[in-house]
């Protein structure tokens, strides 16, 4: 596999892992109003959003690197 490559999935399979830690706690936690008044609980969701939107970045533009 080129180096190009191997570093993309690198940093692809973090934010995944990172993504997935994060999933995790929202999926067991209570979604109310309440909830999102707490900072803690905003940043564990801030930092979902942020991951699953750079995996979908690097994906892209990962596909487009190809042609």
């Amino acid at each position: 596999m080129s180096e190009t490559i191997t570093h993309s999935l690198s940093t692809l399979r973090q934010m995944l892992q990172g993504a997935e830690i994060d999933h995790a706690f929202l999926a067991k936690s209570p979604m109310n109003p309440d909830w999102f008044t707490d900072y803690e609980h905003q940043r564990v969701e801030n930092s979902f959003l942020f991951n699953y939107i750079k995996i979908q970045d690097k994906l892209g533009a990962s596909c487009f690197d190809c042609f």
